[in-house]
């Protein structure tokens, strides 16, 4: 009887701590510059082969100054006409966080195996999860 148990339990502590089945992975780095805190997250969705199929971004950037985070807010909320992405500008105090699923470069990433992407986002400085 503790067999049937036993084999089980094995089994779903094992794809737990390898992640067996997980479509998501997230990449994450942060830094510190003049007064700047910056945090970058990039979350990669995989299809049923394995493959990335989707990328999102998110900046937070959260600034000592509140007076320099509203002028950096209004730079980011300005015209973008020019650029081809696609992103989502929000500002609280000395924070601002800034989301695209449209980032430059995302295309050369979709398609890629989980390990590629592991691999390329630690060697420019990424955590990934």
């Amino acid at each position: 009887m503790k067999k049937y148990v036993l084999v089980p339990c094995c089994a779903l502590l094992l794809f737990s701590l390898t992640g067996c089945g997980s479509k998501k992975l997230v990449c994450s780095r942060s830094g510190s510059e003049s007064g700047v805190n910056a945090e970058v997250e990039v979350a990669f969705e995989f299809d049923d082969d394995g493959k990335a199929k989707s990328a999102e971004m998110t900046m937070t950037y959260e600034f000592d100054d509140a007076e320099t985070a509203e002028q950096a807010c209004e730079m980011f909320k300005g015209d973008d006409s020019d650029s081809d992405e696609k992103m989502s500008v929000k500002c609280s105090g000395k924070k601002i966080t800034m989301t695209t699923s449209e980032m430059d470069g995302s295309d050369e990433v979709i398609g890629k195996t989980r390990d590629e992407i592991i691999k390329e986002a630690e060697e420019d400085g990424y955590e990934c999860k």
